[in-house]
This record gives C-alpha cells, structure tokens and sequence, in this order.
C-alpha cells in the first residue's frame, strides 16, 4: 500500500502495481513473479460473488476522504476498484469463459457507464474508473460495452476545455481532481479516450 508493513494492503495500490509488473515483463525486465501471484490472489479475495471489488474489503466501496468529500463524491456512485479488478484479472493472462467472475465484473461496470453530472447528492465525475474501466472492458471485447464507451466519449469531448490557458484540458472536478489537480484529470482523461478508442 503507501507503506511497507505486512497486511496493508489495497486493490488500487495493487492494480497499480500489477500494470507496472506486466509492462515490465513485456519490455524483458525481470520481475518478481511471486508477487503477480499475490496480487492475483489478493484481488481474487476483494472480489464478491456479484462481481463487486472492494477497496480494502471483499466487494466493498471505494476509498473516500473523510468528511465533505464522502458526500461530494459518494463512493457508492462508482466501481473504480471492480475497474480495477478485472483489468488485473486480463492482465494477468485470464478470460472469462474459465475466470467466470470477470463475466460478473464486466456487468458490473456496463451498469454504470461514466456521466459527467453535478448534484446536490455529489457528482459522478470519477476519471480514475473511466480510465481502468475503458482497458478492462475493451480488452474483455465483443459489443455490449460500446454503450458504455459512447457514454466515456460524450461525457469527456463535451467538457474539454476549449478556449483560454486550460485548452485541451480537463478541470479537476473529479474525486481525485484536488489531490492530483489539472494534469492528473487531463492524463486520466487521455488515457480513458486511448484505452477505448485508439487502434489496436
């Protein structure tokens, strides 16, 4: 997790670390295998039988801020870490007709297609999912998430900036958006469109 001691652990740090590890390999670098393994055991754990991964408990919500920025950002509005679960899952060289779970985690995320809304309820703006959730559907394939790409295209082209110093930018308005700021939301931005858009 953020620190190293034994059993802190969360599946965001960790799908971080298993993209790492996977590109790594890819480029011929050696890796410590043993710790893919960990990791897949680990997000198997966080993993229901609905499909839901939790942060750090099994089908859990996301990790929220304490205070205001629980009810800004409601964490039942998102599956950030279900997103981040079946990308591991693909990475980690499974498919869903022998890893039946990430039938279940790919529904998960269709039912939730991204939206960029503000309400008094808190807003739904969560770039961090968009992003894992865009490579965990496209590289699951077949049609039933182009809904939910369409719905990731239309929600960023309409609110990238187009005028004045932020152009080609994305306001930080999402989740994270304070914590990493105006390049952390366009980076995330970017990348969502390229997992679900550029040519393969």
């Amino acid at each position: 997790r953020y620190q190293r001691q034994a059993g802190d652990n969360d599946v965001s740090v960790t799908g971080w670390a298993v993209q790492a590890n996977v590109l790594a390999k890819q480029f011929g670098l050696e890796i410590n295998e043993k710790g893919l393994t960990c990791a897949e055991a680990y997000i198997d754990e966080m993993t229901d039988t609905n499909g839901r991964t939790g942060y750090i408990e099994k089908g859990g919500l996301s990790s929220r801020h304490k205070g205001q920025h629980e009810h800004d950002f409601p964490a039942g509005g998102t599956e950030a870490m279900t997103a981040v679960g079946l990308l591991c899952n693909h990475l980690l060289g499974h498919g869903p007709k022998r890893h039946a779970i990430m039938q279940s985690q790919a529904r998960v995320l269709i039912k939730r297609p991204p939206q960029w809304l503000s309400a008094a309820k808190g807003t739904t703006v969560d770039l961090y999912y968009w992003y894992h959730g865009a490579r965990a559907l496209r590289l699951g394939g077949g049609n039933a998430w182009l809904p939910w790409r369409a719905a990731l295209r239309d929600a960023l082209l309409a609110n990238q900036q187009r005028a004045g110093n932020p152009r080609g930018s994305w306001h930080p308005v999402d989740v994270w958006g304070a914590d990493g700021g105006r390049v952390y939301a366009t980076a995330l931005a970017t990348m969502a469109l390229l997992a679900a858009f550029q040519p393969r």
